[in-house]
């Protein structure tokens, strides 16, 4: 900004600022298991080739049970592992630890997507920055979708 005084140069104002609610804002950590049809398909494919033996006493039964529930948990933890994320008040209600993970993992896309984007438009400029002339930018295309130039041939017409 201007100075205050007489000078030939500008003044330069800093302050401190806090902003009340990020100090008012309470974060819980939250432990979910995402799930997708991926692991549901892994999971059945390991089920179906497993052998679980059931006790058929009653004195083994609880020996049983407990190795039962063993497996049963390592097979939780093997394809549906614990992820943990936090949820902060400012979220909304509806938000979820899943819920938002998920969104994370949407947003993690559209970067690579933007990048990707930038990284094409890049390509599609000369050194100098200016656009690229239509032959070249065809030239490009080809050379992405792997597909040849091909001329027709004029035919002649026959009188």
């Amino acid at each position: 900004m201007a100075s205050a005084v007489r000078s030939d140069h500008s003044a330069v104002v800093a302050y401190c600022h806090t902003d009340q609610r990020t100090l008012l804002k309470s974060r819980q950590q939250r432990i979910f298991r995402p799930i997708n049809r991926n692991q549901h398909a892994q999971f059945l494919s390991h089920l179906s080739t497993t052998e679980i033996n059931i006790a058929r006493t009653e004195n083994e039964l609880e020996a049983e049970y407990s190795h039962f529930y063993s497996v049963a948990l390592e097979f939780l933890n093997r394809f549906y592992p614990e992820k943990t994320t936090t949820v902060t008040s400012r979220d909304p209600a509806w938000m979820t630890a899943g819920l938002k993970a998920k969104l994370r993992g949407k947003n993690g896309l559209l970067r690579i997507s933007k990048t990707i984007e930038n990284r094409n438009k890049t390509q599609l400029q000369t050194r100098d920055g200016n656009k690229m002339e239509a032959k070249d930018i065809w030239a490009a295309v080809r050379q992405l979708t792997g597909r040849t130039f091909r001329t027709l041939k004029a035919s002649t017409p026959k009188h």
